[in-house]
C-alpha cells in the first residue's frame, strides 16, 4: 500500500462522512449511420457512484464564460472510472453537467476529482 493509497482511502472516508451521495452518468456504444444520421444501434447509459462535497463557486471565480454563476465545485471520492466532461451528474436532487474535471493526483495517482458542474 503506497502513500497515496492510505491518502485516496482517507479522502474517500471523509467524503463519505461529511458528503453526499453522487450518481455520474454516462453512454457508451452506440452507432450512427453516417449516410443517413439514424442510429442503428443505441447507446447504453452507465452509472458511476461515489461520494461528493459540492460548493458554489466565490464571486471572484465567476468569469462568466468558464465559470457561470450557479457553477457548482464538485470535490468527489476516487471513483471506478474517472469522471469526464459532457457526462451527467446527480447532486442534491438536482442534474449537473459536467463541464471540466481536474483529477488530483500526487505522485501520478489519482486520489480525488475535482469536477465543474453546470445545471442541465
Amino acid at each position: 500500500m503506497s502513500f497515496y493509497s492510505g491518502l485516496t482511502s482517507t479522502a474517500a472516508k471523509l467524503l463519505l462522512k461529511y458528503g453526499q451521495s453522487v450518481v455520474l452518468k454516462h453512454e457508451t456504444g452506440g452507432t450512427v449511420d453516417p449516410a443517413t444520421g439514424v442510429v442503428t444501434v443505441p447507446a447504453t447509459e452507465n452509472t458511476v457512484t461515489g461520494y461528493g462535497v459540492a460548493s458554489r463557486y466565490k464571486n471572484a471565480e465567476v468569469d462568466g464564460t468558464l465559470i457561470r454563476s450557479g457553477d457548482q465545485r464538485l470535490i468527489l471520492e476516487k471513483v471506478s472510472v474517472v469522471p469526464k466532461t459532457g457526462w451527467k451528474a446527480q447532486v442534491s436532487g438536482k442534474e449537473y453537467k459536467v463541464m471540466d474535471v481536474m483529477p488530483i493526483s500526487p505522485g501520478n495517482e489519482d486520489v480525488i476529482y475535482i469536477c465543474q458542474l453546470r445545471l442541465n
